[in-house]
């Protein structure tokens, strides 16, 4: 994520994005308002707005803003939830790995954007739904389990999904610092026990569920 940040030049240096209260919620209006996908990636970055310094009435106001533009306009939920749930996790028809084909990382995982992204996009669906708004995924899940959006025992899994992947992850850049200097989520599966292994693939597929019921909950009577 940091690195599409600078990438994309989204950063408190850019003049674009140092705006007032009412040049935000003008701007937040118009991407729900947009289906362009340049809005969306905005959308999915920004929507996770918090006060870090200052007085956090501004950006209460923002946020109180959005939430009732957004629910007003239940076509952008669902052209962003097309957008969250293109990418699948990484398990073939029979729950084998589905492995980088070639590349640096050839026969690899990608902890990060084929685990942990999938499970913040889908929190940030459901905490864009929600009366009350939070913004760390985890806060996100707890607060959709509150106003029923989704199922306890749904939640519950997703939570224990990030847990896991985040732990495995954290490990793994840990062992690729340690012997390369570099920081990297990338995973050779063979490097796990057989147990461990078991443990990804029930990981990645209660990620798989979740998409699917999301999938019904936003996406139902759209083509």
């Amino acid at each position: 994520m940091w690195h599409s940040l600078v990438s994309g030049n989204i950063m408190a240096s850019n003049p674009e994005w140092r705006k007032t209260e009412a040049g935000w919620r003008q701007v937040f209006s118009a991407w729900i308002k947009s289906g362009a996908p340049s809005a969306l990636l905005h959308a999915s970055i920004f929507f996770d707005i918090r006060c870090v310094y200052g007085s956090e009435a501004p950006v209460d106001a923002l946020i109180a803003s959005m939430q009732r533009d957004i629910q007003k306009n239940s076509v952008f939920l669902a052209t962003l939830t097309r957008t969250a749930l293109a990418t699948k996790p990484p398990l073939g028809f029979f729950r084998h790995f589905l492995l980088e084909s070639s590349g640096e990382h050839k026969h690899q995982l990608d902890l990060k954007h084929q685990g942990l992204a999938l499970i913040n996009d889908l929190a940030r669906l459901y905490g864009l739904s929600c009366q009350t708004y939070r913004a760390a995924t985890l806060d996100r899940i707890e607060q959709a389990i509150r106003e029923k959006l989704i199922s306890t025992d749904t939640a519950r899994n997703l939570i224990d999904a990030w847990d896991k992947l985040n732990g495995l992850r954290l490990e793994v850049q840990s062992q690729h610092w340690q012997s390369t200097g570099k920081a990297s989520a990338y995973l050779d599966p063979k490097n796990l026990s057989s147990l461990e292994r078991k443990h990804l693939k029930t990981t990645f597929g209660i990620i798989s569920d979740v998409q699917d019921v999301a999938q019904q909950r936003f996406l139902r009577g759209y083509s």
